[in-house]
């Protein structure tokens, strides 16, 4: 079986370049073209259009082309991302920022970079003021410490987070100073976050226990994000997941919606919840709301996000999602019981696939951020008496090879 990215490779050499790219801004550091993904190398459109044939083959070889819906496409190709990273490193005597090249194959680990197309520009002037100021030998004990740097938000507000290895007296000082340069105006920043964490992960805050409440030190500022959905806005903390492309949020979930048969009634079960995004836009069609996911930071957002909006009939637990907890979440569920499912790239854990089945959910919608794993989860799901109504493809990574997937499935009659 050929995989996704093979057939996007293919896909994306026989569709011409697109002319315009007079307003790419990716950069590295040494003046050149960056090279780590689409944006500085071809138009959202030609970008688009290797997206929706490559997804269309991969799809092919497994299931039946009549129930692939075409592609969606982002609301915005380039600078949408609401989370961006970049990894500090020093380099002789020099300071360096650099973006992570997933292949190593040119550059040994990291890209430096000056700009990126794919984030906003209230990204890219956190990065410039952050480069400006550590120059100084003022914030040595800070760049001796700080491996990445992290950006959330949008070009209204953002929050920045500084990854240390390890704290210490000099270093608080340190960042407590560029904290104040970060915010001085003009900016949108709206806090400042210091993160202890020596996992040297190369993943968002490390790869550090989910399970566990992130170890932030607020700096300066608000205590996390706002943005809005659907007519209704929700708070994230920090260290909360979020998906990357709000402008593509309501596409995504108004595509959810269409699966899941609004009026049901009924519970809705949404499971890794996050901060409550999917379950309290939907809450209104179902007489009961329950979310379930690892992280206490989320799971406490969520239910103050169900106080705010006034979601009385949704209840989020904190739990693992392996089957012997998922087992009395079910049981805590009214028939009929329809279930969103958003795992992590990973995948599901063994055993939750059948576990899920054997309460006969009445609908179930299967989001897929690593379409790899579809072949195999899909295939899962029909020897549990599951079949596959619709997938639809929506495009929430542009620049990036990354689609997310949105499935339908009902049980087979």
């Amino acid at each position: 079986m050929t995989s996704y990215k093979e057939l996007l490779d293919r896909a994306l050499r026989t569709v011409p370049p697109g002319t315009d790219l007079s307003r790419a801004v990716c950069t590295t550091a040494a003046g050149r073209r960056c090279s780590l993904c689409n944006a500085s190398r071809m138009t959202y459109e030609t970008e688009l259009a290797g997206k929706r044939e490559a997804v269309r083959q991969f799809w092919e070889q497994s299931f039946s082309p009549l129930l692939l819906h075409p592609l969606l496409a982002s609301p915005q190709g380039r600078q949408y991302r609401s989370i961006s990273k970049r990894k500090l490193y020093v380099q002789g005597r020099d300071v360096v920022l650099g973006l992570i090249d997933p292949d190593e194959s040119a550059t040994g680990g990291i890209l430096p970079v000056n700009a990126c197309d794919i984030e906003p520009a209230s990204h890219q002037e956190v990065y410039r003021r952050v480069m400006t100021a550590i120059s100084s030998p003022a914030f040595r004990a800070l760049v001796s410490a700080l491996r990445y740097l992290i950006v959330r938000g949008d070009e209204q507000e953002t929050l920045v987070i500084l990854s240390v290895a390890a704290s210490s007296p000099p270093l608080v000082k340190s960042a407590n100073a560029l904290s104040k340069i970060l915010t001085a105006a003009p900016s949108s920043v709206r806090a400042v976050f210091l993160h202890e964490d020596d996992s040297d992960g190369r993943y968002y805050l490390g790869s550090g226990n989910p399970a566990g409440r992130a170890s932030l030190r607020k700096l300066y500022g608000v205590p996390g994000l706002k943005h809005e959905v659907g007519g209704k806005r929700f708070f994230y903390p920090p260290a909360s997941f979020s998906q990357v492309n709000h402008p593509a949020l309501t596409t995504l979930t108004e595509t959810i919606r269409a699966f899941l048969s609004p009026g049901a009634g009924g519970t809705l079960l949404d499971l890794y919840c996050g901060y409550g995004l999917f379950g309290l836009l939907f809450a209104g069609s179902f007489d009961h709301v329950l979310g379930a996911d690892i992280s206490p930071d989320s799971i406490s957002a969520a239910s103050d996000n169900a106080a705010r909006q006034g979601a009385h009939n949704a209840r989020f637990v904190r739990s693992t999602l392996d089957e012997e907890s998922l087992e009395m979440i079910m049981r805590r569920c009214r028939p009929p019981v329809s279930v969103i499912l958003d795992p992590p790239r990973g995948g599901t854990a063994e055993g939750i696939l059948s576990l899920l089945a054997a309460f006969s959910p009445s609908r179930v919608v299967h989001l897929f951020c690593n379409i790899e794993r579809m072949p195999q989860e899909l295939t899962a799901w029909d020897r549990e008496g599951y079949r596959v109504e619709a997938a639809v493809p929506v495009d929430m990574f542009p620049g990036t090879a990354a689609l997310e997937v949105v499935v339908g499935l009902t049980r087979k009659v």
